[in-house]
């Protein structure tokens, strides 16, 4: 994984962030990375939104994992309006992981003589895949309430609030279940 190295004034103008693009003056703060074997330099300025994920730091495999990982913390901190959502989101994080290990898988079989560090990290990510696609994202299965059900309005306005407060938790309940499998990692 590359390294983030930070620069307090550049002394000559270092174009623009490569993030939101925003010039980066002489005089200004920035910080620059370069991922993979002899890549070119990746400035960025100093802003929280253009600090580098760990998706961008690394050109290994593990991209695609670390990028799919990202999407569903970004999903998760936009909030999730309800399971359907949250399951999309789950579905092509667990789809990541499951690529990633039948490329590890992929790797073991292209050595002639094996190699036990690649087949222990196929069958790490394998299982995590497996666990991953067992996992399910339960609707919530309480039909909402309707005013026949209710004696008055209050009543039923009551009741449509405790309604909508179960749904509420059930979500959270699901999201916090898919969010700790997704913190994981593989193994």
């Amino acid at each position: 994984m590359a390294r983030v190295y930070y620069v307090k004034k550049a002394r000559k103008p270092q174009g623009k962030c490569s993030k939101c693009g925003d010039e980066i003056k002489a005089g200004d703060p920035y910080r620059w990375f370069a991922p993979g074997y002899h890549s070119y330099k990746r400035k960025r300025c100093m802003k929280p939104s253009c600090t580098p994920r760990q998706s961008d730091l690394t050109t290994s495999t593990m991209a695609e994992v670390y990028s799919a990982q990202e999407a569903f913390e970004d999903a998760q901190s936009k909030g999730f309006a309800d399971t359907d959502e949250l399951r999309a989101e789950f579905e092509t994080y667990a789809e990541a992981i499951r690529s990633y290990a039948d490329e590890r898988r992929e790797g073991v079989e292209a050595w002639e003589y094996g190699n036990d560090m690649l087949e222990e990290a196929a069958s790490a990510a394998e299982e995590y895949a497996d666990e991953l696609e067992s996992f399910d994202i339960e609707d919530f299965d309480e039909d909402e309430p309707t005013e026949d059900e209710y004696i008055d309005d209050d009543d039923y306005q009551a009741g449509f609030e405790d309604w909508e407060q179960r749904k509420a938790d059930h979500l959270e309940e699901q999201i916090d279940a898919a969010s700790d499998l997704v913190q994981q990692g593989i193994g």
